[in-house]
């Protein structure tokens, strides 16, 4: 049977592609309907509105090929007629029907043109944040480029109103990087298993707390129970565990005691020189973990850097090289890039900034004139 085939490989919504055709069966031409189309697409409308079982979208000569534009990402099912189409009886007169050229079906089969989808997701804290902006097509990530898309992804998006440390965020070397790396790869792998995060996280955790040859004073106020942690694999249970070991983490890096009375922020001297508290590593006020996925994530993935900073942190009497948590997959290591830069005093001034601006902007709270 005819087959189809589009250039580029991974067309995109609103952009012009073109439908190769290939004859199989000794055609000349193929003729293209189109059987089933994305909800909401203008072809899926069509369909809807005639209540056809197929409407007409090109009849191509085998070989050539036909522009198509779609308006939604999705599979599109197209049913091809391959023909031969000959120059038949001229006709015994001008005008005569039967001069028509002769059309013989030679074989009948379905192609599905994929489509990319369009999709983004929140990325930040609190007022700094921005839009990680994807195509996906099937199960993968795919990157796409000025030249063949018209656009270029996966990429960080500010909108008009993006604060100047979100800005900086964005534009950082290592952001651009970490986005970057999402091209190619399956969507299972680069979200990998929140549950299997959350679980080491709160492993590591409880580790380092009673670690002594990093502390001055072992915290036994503040641990996990790790088991716990270890079977948080629904959306309630992972925003529920994140939230916990969040509030467990900034009471160690604050050196509470619970028990004590009173207690609160420097009741315990679990680190030095008179419990010291590792400022830099205490947890984003302003995220908390939510059942809605984006939330969690972001709070889960700043929990990550919360720890990971104060692991090593000069607050200890030695750095904890034993319990570093494992690596995140690469989303969410796309969010702690952009993350590490709202939690720094002064964001790393990106290429495109100037350095004073960025110092002033971010920490004196400067806006553009």
């Amino acid at each position: 049977m005819a087959s189809l085939s589009t250039t580029p490989a991974s067309p995109i919504p609103g952009r012009p592609f073109r439908v190769a055709v290939t004859a199989t069966a000794g055609g000349n031409a193929v003729r293209v309907w189109c059987s089933a189309a994305p909800p909401g697409s203008k072809l899926r409308r069509e369909l809807d509105t005639s209540q056809a079982s197929r409407i007409s979208v090109a009849t191509c000569d085998a070989g050539k090929f036909f522009e198509l534009t779609v308006d939604k990402g999705g599979g599109y099912v197209f049913e091809l007629n391959e023909l031969q189409v000959g120059s038949g009886f001229s006709g015994g007169y001008e005008g005569d029907a039967r001069g028509a050229p002769s059309e013989e079906i030679l074989s009948t089969g379905e192609a599905i043109v994929y489509v990319a989808s369009a999709i983004s997701q929140t990325i930040g804290a609190g007022n700094d944040r921005a839009e990680l902006r994807l195509f996906v097509l099937g199960d993968t990530i795919i990157g796409t480029t000025v030249e063949q898309h018209g656009q270029v992804t996966p990429r960080v998006e500010l909108g008009a109103q993006a604060t100047p440390r979100a800005r900086s965020a964005a534009e950082a070397t290592a952001t651009k990087a970490a986005v970057a790396a999402l091209a190619g790869i399956t969507a299972s792998a680069a979200l990998g298993s929140l549950s299997a995060v959350l679980a080491d996280l709160a492993l590591r955790y409880g580790r380092h707390i009673v670690r002594s040859p990093s502390h001055a004073a072992i915290d036994t106020n503040n641990g996990v129970t790790a088991a716990n942690y270890a079977v948080a694999n629904s959306a309630s249970g992972l925003s529920e565990g994140t939230n916990l070991l969040r509030a467990a983490l900034g009471r160690h890096v604050r050196n509470e005691d619970t028990s004590a009375t009173p207690g609160g922020t420097g009741s315990a001297a679990y680190h030095t020189a008179g419990a010291l508290i590792s400022w830099a590593a205490l947890p984003l006020a302003s995220l908390s973990a939510g059942e809605e996925p984006a939330g969690l994530i972001a709070a889960l993935v700043d929990l990550w850097r919360a720890y990971a900073a104060h692991r090593v942190s000069s607050v200890h009497t030695a750095p904890d090289n034993s319990n570093a948590a494992l690596a995140l997959p690469p989303l969410l290591e796309a969010h702690r890039q952009f993350l590490d830069q709202l939690a720094a005093l002064s964001p790393t001034n990106p290429p495109t900034g100037h350095s004073a601006e960025t110092l002033l902007s971010s920490s004196a709270g400067f806006k553009q004139a």
